[in-house]
């Protein structure tokens, strides 16, 4: 995908708690383009990055196969950490495998961060050339298991239809910044 980048510089203006902005729009010279919206999450002064599990946003075509980055903002683990996620949404098509195993619907499933490191080993998102025309959003949100001091900042995979033309997506990603 060919990406322009703009950036947005943010003041630190001493607010502790996050804000998150939410960015969406239209396309202008083309009525056919699609625009992906997207956010920009802005971390207040009292946010603890090592205590953060970010879930990072993918999109992938139909019949295709993803990696998705699931990991702590900053450091390391001192001890496994398990992520429970939960899909909601359009759901996972019949056919869709997570790590090998099959998963549908808005099925929950775990993650792992293995002591010492600071993202999964692996989440490897399969999904199935089912036809549908339309692109799908799935969310993925959960929660950090046993443990809560830990905060998951949920993410979403896009599958696209077959009838989305790829030379005419625009997408908004996803970022953070901190103060």
């Amino acid at each position: 995908f060919p990406v322009t980048i703009f950036s947005v510089q943010v003041p630190s203006d001493g607010v502790s708690s996050d804000r998150v902005i939410s960015m969406g729009g239209t396309v202008t010279g083309g009525s056919s383009y699609t625009l992906g919206s997207g956010s920009l999450r802005i971390l207040g002064t009292s946010t603890d990055l090592s205590k953060i599990v970010q879930i990072n946003h993918q999109v992938v075509l139909q019949g295709n196969t993803t990696d998705i980055a699931v990991g702590l903002l900053s450091g390391t683990t001192s001890s496994n950490l398990t992520v429970s996620l939960q899909a909601s949404g359009a759901g996972f098509p019949a056919g869709t495998l997570i790590n090998g195993v099959a998963v549908s619907g808005n099925q929950s499933f775990t993650l792992m961060i293995p002591a010492g490191q600071s993202q999964v080993t692996a989440f490897r998102v399969q999904v199935p050339s089912d036809g549908v025309s339309n692109d799908r959003v799935i969310s993925m949100g959960g929660s950090v298991v046993g443990s809560g001091s830990y905060t998951l900042s949920p993410g979403n995979l896009r599958i696209l239809g077959t009838s989305t033309n790829l030379n005419q997506i625009v997408q908004s990603g996803n970022y953070r910044d901190w103060e």
